[in-house]
């Protein structure tokens, strides 16, 4: 492979990693609110505190991996 294949080749693994962080990032973000507001979405879990801290310990893991992304 040329370098710009290379090049091209790298740039489109760094967006599809991206794109992944950002969509864990809003799926806990979605899953904080539902347990937090929406009675009916805390159904089948026993749990809604432990589920919360989950959601948000997601959302902060995603936002690191993005940020960490931005610094290489």
């Amino acid at each position: 492979m040329d370098s710009k294949t290379v090049s091209l080749a790298l740039k489109g693994v760094t967006n599809a990693v991206e794109k992944h962080f950002e969509s864990k990032k809003e799926e806990a973000r979605v899953r904080y609110v539902l347990y937090t507001t929406q009675p009916l979405a805390v159904g089948d879990h026993s749990n809604v505190v432990e589920e919360a801290i989950k959601s948000l310990e997601d959302y902060e893991h995603a936002q690191s991996c993005l940020d960490l992304l931005s610094q290489l």
